[in-house]
């Protein structure tokens, strides 16, 4: 290829490449980079996938903490399983962003090796290229990575529908191929664990089918669900949602089937550093902020000089989020305060956020003007770069609303064999989210590999913000509980938030 053409190159395990080498017959190399050796516990969930492999199980579950290496143990499962079955070919789909999630595995598969297989790294917005004008899978995958897993949770997300014709889930197990499922996060109930509905039938000796809906099913067994406000989507019934022990038997009882399997199909490992400590800094609104939060969302949106977007009324759902989008403009102040004192005492800071207009931009905004470079990982832009002057330490902040699937730790090795900054990280969510998923997923963005990265979950008490906080919170704990994760970083916002199940343990 001429020099003037090499940026346009198809990258190895891309799509592009894919198609590239169907067409011309000739296989290209895959990615090199700076070689890593596996950690004991990688080299033990590698071991355990062959075996679930070995003895004809569909798939297998890789759920450990988020920084514990589940990206390089389903690696070497999938190479260990590849070699025992013969197969050839692997399709690993990630999480958005693509710019940076496919960008992540190739370095890994370079760091671990890709064992000379045929691999296709894909985003899930590029699933249905994979699909026939008869929507049936183009390609027959000898073995299945679905990172990330989660995303694939709600049955009528074209994602999700892609995703199960694929994974060829109402086939019989001797005609899918295996799937290692990786995610810390299953879901904040059963019913979200659509996309292991196929094994969950397979543990039953069941027809996939049968465990179709996968929610209805669950109730047969007795769990406590009730079908939800959308079609495919359950949610837990009356008395579980008053119950966080009804919630936390329900999902222990689920991972027992795959736990205590003969031989087991799930995994799960807590940080040997421990859990990311967290903990609650509620802040008390002055008179004129109060009068702000209150105001019409019209003059309010004039005030602060925030542009009007698609519909802009203020009811029901949408005036939640308008309040939402209302505390967390209002405490932009407060919180750029708080990074830039951290800053000052060698910090580098993680601030997590969800909306960006009212929340990304005006926090990043007011430390710029103070003179403190700020990553940017939101929006559009060249997003791996902006990680990467953050890992340098080019830019003491990063200001982010992804919350999978990137490194932003201390002392990351890096694909060229380099480490990033190996200064303190610390973290601050600026907005509560409703997500317990995405809660445990941005803590592990810097609490990884070994570093511990303590994180603050700032509200503004008495607004609608106080109770994201709380169903944060719970949500947080019961996503943990499904894999029976460490819960013990939780102690002070159990005392904030009254959690009624959590162990006497971690409050001493």
């Amino acid at each position: 290829m001429p020099d003037e053409l090499t940026a346009y190159a198809s990258k190895p395990y891309s799509y592009a490449r894919w198609v590239e080498e169907d067409l011309n017959g000739v296989r290209q190399p895959g990615a090199t980079g700076f070689h890593k050796i596996p950690r004991p516990e990688q080299a033990d969930a590698a071991k355990a996938i062959a075996t679930a492999f070995h003895h004809g199980k569909r798939g297998f579950l890789l759920a450990d903490e988020p920084g514990v290496g589940k990206t390089g143990s389903a690696i070497l499962g999938a190479k260990a399983a590849l070699k025992l079955g013969g197969g050839d070919t692997v399709l690993i789909t990630v999480d958005r962003p693509a710019q940076i999630t496919i960008a992540a595995w190739r370095d890994a598969l370079a760091a671990f090796g890709d064992g000379g297989y045929r691999l296709l790294i894909i985003s899930p917005d590029q699933l249905k290229k994979l699909l026939g004008r008869n929507g049936q899978p183009k390609y027959s995958f000898s073995l299945i990575i679905n990172d990330e897993a989660q995303q694939f949770r709600h049955l009528t997300a074209q994602r999700t529908q892609y995703q199960r014709r694929i994974n060829r889930l109402s086939a019989s197990p001797e005609k899918a191929p295996f799937v290692i499922t990786v995610t810390a996060t299953p879901g904040h109930h059963p019913g979200e664990y659509t996309y292991l509905s196929s094994l969950f039938a397979q543990l039953h000796d069941d027809p996939p089918g049968e465990w179709a809906d996968l929610g209805k099913k669950l109730v047969e067994h007795g769990l406590p669900l009730a079908p939800g406000w959308d079609k495919g989507k359950w949610d837990w019934n009356d008395q579980a949602k008053g119950s966080q022990r009804l919630q936390h038997q329900a999902v222990t009882r689920v991972r027992k089937w795959m736990t205590e399997s003969d031989p087991p199909v799930m995994m799960h490992r807590d940080a040997p550093w421990g859990p990311p400590p967290i903990d609650g800094l509620p802040l008390d609104f002055t008179a004129t902020q109060w009068a702000a939060y209150h105001q019409d969302w019209s003059e309010f949106r004039s005030a602060m000089r925030i542009a009007r977007q698609g519909n802009d009324t203020a009811r029901g759902r949408a005036a939640l989020m308008r309040f939402r989008q209302k505390a967390g403009m209002l405490r932009a102040p407060q919180t750029a305060e708080l990074v830039a004192a951290h800053v000052e005492r060698g910090y580098q800071v993680l601030v997590a956020v969800e909306l960006v207009t009212t929340a990304a931009d005006p926090v990043a905004n007011l430390l710029e003007e103070h003179g403190i470079g700020v990553s940017r990982i939101f929006g559009g832009g060249d997003l791996e770069t902006e990680r990467i002057r953050f890992q340098r330490g080019h830019n003491p902040v990063v200001v982010f609303n992804t919350a999978s699937a990137i490194n932003l730790q201390a002392s990351e090795l890096i694909v060229d064999g380099s480490r990033a900054s190996s200064a303190r990280r610390i973290g601050f969510f600026h907005q509560p989210r409703y997500s317990g998923i995405t809660a445990r997923q941005t803590m592990g963005r810097a609490h990884r590999d070994g570093q511990v990265c303590s994180w603050s979950l700032l509200f503004a008490a008495g607004t609608v913000e106080e109770q994201a906080a709380r169903i944060m919170i719970n949500r947080l704990m019961v996503t943990s509980a499904s894999v029976d994760g460490d819960l013990g970083g939780f102690g002070n916002l159990a005392r904030l938030f009254d959690a009624d199940w959590l162990p006497e343990s971690i409050f001493e």
